[in-house]
């Protein structure tokens, strides 16, 4: 696994013999504009998660609460999806729940339903120097109980992160160093996904 759980009452988000499958979910809801350009991207995105030994699914899903609906089509076990602070926020946006007649309590409801987990990953915020996680989002007022039901409830699960003082590579600053031509981007990208992205002049590339 790439992460550690601080779960307080649950060591481990599966079951000590289960044997977890891990896939790259990535949307095909997302492809707003279907030119030919952005459709070559998501193939190449595509390309570099396998390329790195992941197993990729491709939904038309546009939002997590549809997800374990669709994935139950094929498992009964625990679902556990892992994501980021950011993504979590946007779980309790209430602008994704608009179509349920129940809003955003509706919408917990059918994610969450049976064995379902959110692991979520901290993030550097450089401004404190130190990682926020599950544990430090502040939700919107009216949604503050939920959520406090759902952490203490172990529903959501924050995940340790590893790197310990923020060292890690952020997307954004590796792609402004791929776009400046700074070679030390290499060193940051798997070997692989380095060779896609040269091949194909990616993420703004224009070779050595």
């Amino acid at each position: 696994a790439l992460f550690r759980s601080r779960q307080p009452h649950d060591g481990h988000l599966f079951a000590p013999n289960s044997h977890p499958v891990e896939l790259c979910e990535l949307s095909l809801h997302n492809l707003h504009a279907r030119t030919r350009s952005n459709s070559e991207d998501f193939l190449l995105r595509v390309d570099m998660l396998s390329a790195i030994g992941s197993s990729v699914m491709l939904s038309r899903v546009g939002a997590y609460h549809r997800l374990p609906g669709f994935m139950r089509r094929y498992t009964d076990e625990r679902i556990v999806f892992l994501l980021g602070l950011p993504n979590l926020k946007e779980v309790f946006n209430e602008r994704y729940y608009v179509d349920l007649p129940g809003g955003l309590l509706e919408g917990m409801g059918r994610l969450f339903m049976r064995d379902v987990k959110l692991a979520v990953y901290p993030a550097w915020d450089e401004r404190r120097r130190r990682y926020l996680g599950a544990a430090d989002y502040r939700p919107a007022a009216s949604h503050r109980l939920l959520y406090q039901q759902l952490l203490e409830g172990g529903k959501i699960v924050p995940l340790a992160p590893l790197h310990v003082h923020g060292t890690a590579p952020l997307p954004d600053e590796v792609r402004r160093m791929i776009r400046a031509n700074d070679p030390a981007w290499r060193k940051l990208v798997p070997a692989k996904v380095v060779r896609l992205i040269e091949k194909h002049r990616a993420f703004g590339y224009r070779g050595k």
